[in-house]
């Protein structure tokens, strides 16, 4: 269900601040680099209070990006890339869920092109995000030099700075390049790693000149920046407060490694870095997940837009654990992880819980950890991520973007809970094979970067 009503970022804190250079080397940061309302990156990190305000400002950006309405106009605050839009996003292109608006309706039926708003709006903002990263970690440095700030309190900075670098780029590649296993090694193009800050023409030239490079080289520059972000960033038990969830601390760089790792299907990676948050977090008795309604109950607070959008939650770590158990052959040790997460739910654990024996085989317990993972993570943005990776799996592989509902307000009655739904389908189902199944480079960047132009997704 197209729900307008995150405004939140679960990992972050929704502050406005400094607005720094803008989106993906696109007409943006060709011709906007100083925009009217910006402050200069020197004065942003003159003082130790610019600086943390400079940093809010990427948090702000992570959760509520923006985009130009019309040439010369102001700045349209959005949810991208990872407030509502990461949401309705995900979850349009998964089936579990329904529009029943017009705004994501080309998401949820396929048919965008390179200049659908939507689409372009992610892949801006996400750059967008990620330049501003990469100017507070050429600030932040700066102004540890510059005794500006503390080494300790620039570390702290960097390491935020890396995790938005990484999660960014990781977005990015879920819905612009092929799954991980596509080849053999990962040698299918990927996304532009921008690890540079783009505030001068000569960057904007620099930028011009990286290509996509390939899904492997992107996904070990985010693992480098994850293992960053763990190095340096606090952990949570020196946080206080609300900033426990709200801020980027070790532990949830840890958490979107085994993100990474699972998208990588290195099994034995993910249960290296899910050890880690073993002591760290626990899981609550009651998930108060869904409501069992037509409606998803997830979200509360439908007046003012308060509810968090959840981004990591440990729930997710113990799944991804439980797979990786499950493909490794320790089946005993996967169904514990997968009723550590499904008992919270169930009436009667001690009946309903899962045994070894209520699984033929790995593949039938493989695809019940996917089905709990659509069933956890329902309007939480997470169903295309799986829908994404399991495309080429060898137990349980997705055919595509999924067939679903025509985009409108359905009935109660088509729907029984329990009861897999059947149709009709108003949205056909496109086979992992079609050009479709990744969103193109949006025209914005393409007219503006003649190497970006020589390495659209084909088809497109």
């Amino acid at each position: 269900m197209k729900k307008n009503i995150i405004t939140k970022l679960g990992l972050v804190l929704s502050l406005s601040v400094v607005g720094l250079t803008s989106t993906s080397c696109s007409r943006d940061e060709i011709i906007d680099l100083k925009p009217f309302n910006s402050i200069d990156e020197n004065l942003a990190f003159s003082t130790a209070a610019n600086v943390d305000l400079a940093v809010i400002g990427v948090y702000n950006a992570a959760q509520n990006g923006f985009y130009y309405t019309a040439p010369g106009a102001a700045n349209t605050p959005r949810g991208y890339a990872f407030g509502a839009a990461y949401t309705e996003q995900g979850d349009m292109r998964g089936e579990d869920m329904v529009n029943t608006a017009t705004f994501y309706q080309l998401t949820y039926t396929a048919t965008y092109d390179a200049g659908t708003a939507n689409n372009v709006h992610h892949w801006e903002n996400l750059y967008g995000l990620i330049n501003k990263a990469n100017i507070v970690i050429e600030g932040a440095n700066k102004a540890a030099a510059g005794g500006v700030i503390t080494p300790a309190v620039k570390d702290a900075y960097l390491g935020e700075m890396y995790f938005f670098r990484a999660l960014a780029h990781l977005e990015a590649l879920k819905h612009f390049a092929r799954p991980y296993n596509f080849t053999s090694g990962a040698t299918h193009p990927g996304v532009p790693y921008r690890d540079f800050a783009i505030t001068s023409p000569a960057t904007v030239d620099q930028a011009l000149a990286v290509g996509r490079g390939t899904v492997a080289e992107a996904y070990s520059k985010i693992l480098a920046d994850l293992n960053n972000a763990e190095a340096l960033a606090p952990s949570k038990s020196t946080r206080t407060g609300n900033a426990k969830i709200t801020r980027i601390n070790k532990e949830a760089a840890i958490a979107l490694k085994v993100r990474v790792y699972l998208n990588m299907r290195n099994w034995n990676s993910v249960l290296t870095e899910g050890a880690k948050l073993a002591t760290a977090y626990s899981l609550p008795a009651d998930p108060t997940a869904s409501s069992g309604a037509k409606f998803t109950n997830k979200y509360k607070d439908v007046t003012n837009l308060s509810d968090a959008t959840p981004i990591i939650r440990y729930a997710e770590v113990l799944l991804s654990m439980a797979e990786a158990n499950a493909r490794l052959g320790s089946n005993a040790t996967a169904v514990a992880q997968l009723n550590q997460v499904r008992n919270r739910a169930l009436t009667a654990p001690a009946t309903e819980a899962y045994t070894e024996a209520s699984f033929a085989n790995t593949a039938d317990l493989v695809e019940a950890i996917v089905t709990e993972r659509r069933i956890e993570f329902l309007a939480e943005g997470m169903r295309w991520n799986d829908i994404h990776r399991l495309m080429y799996d060898d137990l349980v592989p997705t055919p595509g973007i999924p067939a679903k509902v025509a985009n409108a307000m359905p009935t109660g009655a088509m729907f029984t809970l329990g009861t897999p739904y059947t149709g009709p389908y108003g949205v056909p189902m496109i086979p992992k094979e079609d050009f479709k199944v990744l969103w193109p480079i949006p025209l914005s960047t393409t007219v503006n970067n003649p190497k970006m132009q020589a390495e659209q997704n084909p088809g497109w």
